[in-house]
C-alpha cells in the first residue's frame, strides 16, 4: 500500500481489505507516518473484517487484514504508507524440557 492520503475538504474514512493466498500470513511495517494527534487515526485488524480483533505486533493470524484511516479534519497533509508482504508463517515446535535439561522438541 504506497498510495498518500492528501488533503480535502471533508473528514476522511477509508478502509481497505488486503487478502494473500491462503497459505501465507502478511506481514504489515509502517514506513511513513504524517498524523495529526487525536484528530487522525489508523486502525489495522487481524482478519478478513472490521469486527476482527486489532493486530497486535506485525504479522497477521491469518492470509488477511483489515485497514482504517479516518481523520475528524482534512485541514492538513496527511500521509502514511504501509507496505505489506505476504510470508509463510513462523514453525511453531512444543517442547518438553526434561529435568536433566534435555529438550525433546
Amino acid at each position: 500500500m504506497s498510495d498518500y492520503l492528501r488533503d480535502s475538504a471533508s473528514a476522511i474514512d477509508c478502509w481497505w481489505s488486503i487478502e494473500t493466498v491462503p497459505d501465507r500470513i502478511l506481514l504489515v511495517e509502517a514506513i511513513d507516518m504524517v498524523l495529526e494527534e487525536g484528530v487522525d487515526l489508523i486502525q489495522i485488524y487481524d482478519g478478513p473484517s472490521k469486527s476482527s480483533l486489532a493486530l497486535i505486533g506485525n504479522y497477521s493470524s491469518g492470509n488477511s487484514v483489515v485497514v482504517h484511516f479516518s481523520s475528524k479534519s482534512a485541514s492538513s497533509v496527511k500521509n502514511f504508507q504501509l507496505k505489506l508482504q505476504k510470508v509463510r508463517p513462523p514453525q511453531m515446535f512444543i517442547c518438553d524440557i526434561f529435568m536433566n535439561e534435555s529438550i525433546v522438541c
